[in-house]
């Protein structure tokens, strides 16, 4: 190889992406919460507390999945003449797998998005409404992750819910970037399934 060849090959080598420290998208500060969440759902002014997911979630080819089914019936008898959507919120942590720590000078988002859905017709689409929290810790602040997906239900005297069968999957996850070095969770794949 000639000079500049190998030149070449180290400019390369130089160049190479380097990616930051290993980071989880957490429940709870401690390891043992990494690869999971913190949820809320909203419907009709009624809120169920913040559950963990953590506990039911499976690694998959380096993703972590948990699926929810939602009995369409309850929901429909539980909630009549209710007109509001279905709101799914959440609450998390990033951290520092290496350190158990962060550096408060790094930039913090999360990245929520949905994969694939089929909602019955007449409900519009599932959307995302908001925009990411930039704290590490959206946790104790109580400030969530300052966006949520919305499912819309319409109700009233053609009160209308999602049915069995209708489904969102959902795709979560968290980035670091510190001293020009981007760091990416596991992704988090949520699955909403409504069933009788």
């Amino acid at each position: 190889m000639s000079f500049m060849g190998v030149v070449g090959v180290i400019a390369q080598a130089t160049n190479a992406p380097v990616a930051g420290p290993a980071i989880s998208l957490a429940s709870t500060a401690s390891g043992s919460g990494d690869n999971s969440i913190l949820s809320t759902v909203s419907v009709c002014g009624i809120t169920s507390g913040s559950n963990s997911t953590g506990q039911g979630f499976t690694a998959s080819s380096g993703e972590y999945v948990i699926t929810y089914d939602i009995s369409a019936s309850a929901m429909q008898s539980a909630l009549p003449g209710c007109s509001a959507e279905y709101v799914l919120e959440f609450q998390g942590y990033i951290r520092n797998t290496s350190t158990g720590s962060q550096n408060t000078s790094a930039t913090y988002a999360y990245q929520l998005t949905i994969d694939t859905n089929s909602i019955s017709t007449g409900l519009g689409t599932p959307s995302i409404i908001g925009s990411s929290s930039t704290a590490y810790d959206a946790i104790s602040a109580g400030i969530g992750l300052a966006f949520k997906l919305d499912v819309g239900g319409t109700g009233g005297r053609d009160e209308q819910w999602p049915v069995s069968g209708d489904y969102v999957e959902l795709r979560l996850l968290s980035t670091a970037v510190e001293s020009g070095l981007t760091s990416t969770s596991p992704a988090l794949l949520i699955k909403l399934n409504w069933v009788t």
